[in-house]
């Protein structure tokens, strides 16, 4: 019998939206930064502790993740990460002081471990080759989208208890793990049969993979300091109400979505595939838009605010979808979901360090500028690396 899954169109909504799941859960605790600070009683830098659980997981977990999506099949690595993130979440939203809260992020980040080697092996098992870039990217729309739905929900915490928002956003998580366990294919053909420590060398071998992963970390420190800090930096610093810093956020991740699937498309339509260009192109970008907001005071107008929270968000989280091509393009087949895992690690260590230090330096020196400043040229350092070391390479 045929099942609605089977549709090409159905299986990519599902990877979209297993995205859109997992980014508002987390989300969503970064929009509600100021109800959820206050709530646990909790300094700048405790409260980027949060990102640093997060991304910690990801990092501990993303490699086994990826190892385990080549030999258990797509189907059930969606389920699992998706009953891992609702658990996390629910958990999250139980909380009563920062230490359990600090737990259940981890968990958090154990389940969205899986759900970029789980998607991205099945773009490349699902689809048809010669616009990989672009259903990567489009599938990668989950991800903004869901940061948009953070956004909503960062509004309505005006009006409803954050605990209530982040429970509902989990039963969400288990109906899409429901969704995977009956609607997807069980008997999937094991392409990997090697073990793990066969893969893990060929990959640490891989020159390509090895530069990628190096750049990953400043290049998300950026991203995740961006996203944790986006709503505290424009109440604090700007003066902007709730409503317009959750607006902001929700434009950051309007630009986003056009970024990921913008910037795929161009370099599969009109670059002959090729990554590094818009990569380049996106992070030069990001950096400037860093050193401006280093320029934000109380006096600056929403418009302005709205615009320059667009092309961060649209810069530093628009190029993912080509770095993750990037990925499985310097690897064989059969090591999708591993080297996926094995930039991931990298791309998780820049969001486990990335905002405490964001956090540290506005604490010790009481200003975002400076802050700001320092972000632009830490991210700049991946940025020089990236274009002087990295040969890409197309499969």
């Amino acid at each position: 019998m045929t099942k609605w899954t089977d549709n090409q169109f159905a299986r990519l909504f599902l990877l979209l939206f297993s995205h859109l799941v997992t980014t508002s859960c987390y989300f969503s605790i970064l929009a509600m930064a100021p109800f959820v600070k206050t709530d646990l009683n909790m300094s700048a830098a405790q409260f980027g502790f949060f990102a640093s659980a997060y991304f910690g997981a990801q990092m501990t977990f993303s490699l086994p993740s990826g190892n385990l999506v080549d030999r258990i099949g797509i189907g059930r690595s969606l389920a699992l990460a998706m009953f891992l993130i609702a658990a996390g979440i629910y958990g999250f939203s139980a909380a009563q002081s920062a230490a359990p809260a600090l737990f259940y992020s981890f968990l958090l980040g154990t389940g969205s471990s899986i759900i970029n080697p789980a998607t991205g092996k099945a773009v490349m098992d699902w689809f048809p080759p010669g616009r990989r870039g672009t259903i990567m990217g489009t599938k990668q729309l989950g991800v903004p989208m869901g940061g948009v739905v953070s956004a909503f929900m960062g509004a309505a915490a005006v009006l409803i208890d954050w605990r209530i928002i982040l429970a509902i956003l989990g039963t969400f998580g288990l109906l899409t793990a429901a969704i995977c366990i009956f609607g997807l294919p069980k008997g999937e053909k094991r392409q990997n049969k090697s073990n793990f420590k066969s893969d893990l060398f060929q990959m640490m071998r891989n020159t390509r993979l090895n530069m990628l992963s190096v750049v990953s970390v400043p290049f998300n420190m950026g991203q995740a300091t961006f996203y944790t800090y986006l709503t505290l930096f424009l109440r604090e610093a700007a003066q902007a109400s709730q409503p317009v810093a959750a607006l902001c956020l929700a434009l950051s991740q309007i630009a986003a979505a056009s970024g990921r699937v913008g910037f795929a498309y161009i370099s599969d339509a009109f670059l002959d595939a090729r990554r590094k260009p818009m990569i380049i192109f996106a992070v030069s970008v990001a950096m400037t838009s860093m050193v401006i907001a280093s320029f934000v005071s109380a006096g600056w107008n929403v418009l302005a605010l709205g615009l320059l929270a667009f092309v961060m968000g649209g810069t530093i989280a628009g190029f993912a979808a080509l770095m993750i091509t990037a990925a499985v393009e310097s690897v064989e087949p059969e090591l999708t979901g591993s080297a996926i895992g094995y930039r991931s690690m990298a791309w998780s260590l820049g969001g486990i360090i990335g905002p405490p230090i964001f956090g540290a330096i506005l604490d010790l020196s009481g200003s975002y500028s400076v802050a700001w400043l320092a972000l632009a040229m830490i991210v700049g350092t991946g940025f020089l690396i990236f274009v002087f070391k990295f040969k890409e390479v197309r499969r």
